[in-house]
């Protein structure tokens, strides 16, 4: 039974290194190597984008939300008037809506995180101000429509 036990792990080490090798060996085209290495930092300025694009992502869906029902029900929304759960065939916006609300809610220490990671890194941060820039006005436009309850929006939404 012992050989039997070690025989996952073993297959497990053997698909991870055909892969290491792949990713580093000449069987890419022009005997190219991916280097992860490189990829990384890329890989980290893409996740900042979204990160730093997620108010604006929430204004346009919950724009594009209160048009759909504004359109479907006739008028403006107010509070329970529609529900905004209960528009017919609306459902998967309105989740999209109340999860990029979340995620955008949760932005803001995932973006000071990453501020702080940059300020150790010695990461010249230049380019970086017009976004934060962009970003705050789209936190503070976000906010202001939800917790600020602009036209009744942020009660019909929580609704």
């Amino acid at each position: 039974m012992e050989p039997n036990a070690t025989r996952p792990l073993t297959t497990v080490y053997t698909f991870c290194s055909q892969w290491q090798d792949r990713l580093q060996g000449p069987d890419l085209p022009g005997g190219q190597s991916i280097q992860i290495g490189r990829m990384a930092p890329r890989l980290g300025r893409l996740l900042l984008a979204f990160w730093l694009a997620l108010p604006w992502m929430f204004l346009a869906c919950f724009g594009i939300f209160l048009a759909s029902v504004a359109l479907s029900v006739g008028h403006f929304p107010s509070y329970s008037n529609p529900d905004p759960k209960h528009v017919d065939g609306l459902a998967p916006l309105y989740l999209l809506t109340m999860q990029l609300l979340l995620a955008t809610a949760a932005s803001p220490l995932l973006i000071c995180a990453g501020s702080v990671v940059r300020r150790v890194r010695g990461t010249p941060m230049l380019r970086e101000r017009r976004a934060l820039a962009g970003y705050a006005t789209g936190m503070l436009m976000a906010s202001m429509l939800i917790f600020g309850n602009a036209l009744g929006l942020g009660s019909w939404l929580f609704d």
